[in-house]
């Protein structure tokens, strides 16, 4: 089964949003995963958010 780009991203987006609320680690001392999100098109790799718990800001979050 093959799927276009665009559903990838949305199956992606679906199932982080159900296991973010499942992390309840820090990752790094007071770092936690805020987020997952697919890297740039053509890409093997994902873009992981990172922040204190509890933190939406997007001023006090790290994209790696």
């Amino acid at each position: 089964m093959t799927y276009e780009r665009e559903e990838l991203v949305e199956q992606q987006a679906d199932i982080v949003g159900l296991l973010i609320h499942h992390v309840d680690a820090p990752l790094v001392e007071d770092q936690y995963v805020r987020g997952v999100l697919p890297a740039p098109s053509a890409m093997d790799a994902v873009r992981v958010v990172l922040g204190d718990k509890g933190e939406y800001a997007p001023d006090r979050l790290r994209l790696w």
